[in-house]
């Protein structure tokens, strides 16, 4: 067992604990403004992403870079397209690795403006790291704002009678608030690949089974940290 692993249980254990101590009615509302942050973060952040991730711009390059060096790109000898090989043998996980062979063809080179198979997972890989920073910024900026909306909001009262089902039903959704918050965790481990922390991260995800499956069907992975944003249509 992994630090991540006991860092996912203390994060379930918490947000069950919280909310059967707040109950169903205040964890339902905070869970509403996370949803609802969550939901406008998945329609803000590809538009961004779209706007901001270019391969010639300066934040690509510096991740490139990064990658290139992590990854020890340098000393593998690549063809002229990507193998399963090659990306079977890279430090990241398996659904990144999917991604980077589904788009591995010519024209996604074109779109990328890359020249090469080294060049292509370079850059593959610093557009997902950089659409994992925008979502995580934007999500954090959004979630804030609603969280103060709701906060101008009367709460509903406490109703009598109903204590310990307000409450257990409060450990429900405390617990589904801290599985979205795992998964946000995830994207953080998808962002900061590129530095020793995230590296450790995904090593500690490809470690545990239970993990390796959360991270490979995050649904916060799929659409909104990927190349199909980027990639012209």
């Amino acid at each position: 067992m992994n630090w991540l692993v006991i860092t996912c249980i203390c994060i379930l254990a918490v947000l069950g604990l919280i909310g059967l101590k707040l109950g169903v009615v205040k964890m339902v509302y905070y869970l509403v403004a996370f949803a609802l942050a969550l939901i406008l973060t998945a329609i803000v952040a590809p538009i961004i992403s779209k706007a901001l991730v270019k391969e010639d711009s300066p934040s690509v390059i510096r991740v490139k870079e990064k990658v290139t060096d992590k990854l020890n790109l340098d000393d593998i000898h690549f063809d002229k397209t990507v193998t399963k090989e090659i990306l079977d043998d890279l430090n990241i996980p398996e659904s990144i690795r999917e991604e980077i062979g589904i788009y591995n063809t010519e024209d996604s080179y074109k779109d990328l403006g890359v020249e090469g198979a080294k060049d292509y997972v370079a850059t593959s890989l610093a557009t997902i790291i950089l659409q994992a920073v925008i979502y995580l910024i934007t999500f954090l900026v959004i979630w804030l704002l609603v969280f103060l909306a709701f906060m101008a909001l009367n709460l509903i009262a406490k109703a009598p009678g109903l204590r310990a089902a307000n409450r257990l039903a409060g450990m429900t959704v405390g617990l589904l608030m801290g599985a979205c918050i795992i998964f946000l965790l995830f994207v953080l481990a998808t962002a900061t690949s590129s530095l020793d922390f995230g590296q450790n991260m995904m090593s500690c995800i490809e470690q545990n089974s239970v993990l390796k499956y959360w991270y490979d069907h995050n649904p916060l992975n799929g659409g909104f940290v990927s190349l199909s944003g980027i990639l012209k249509k």
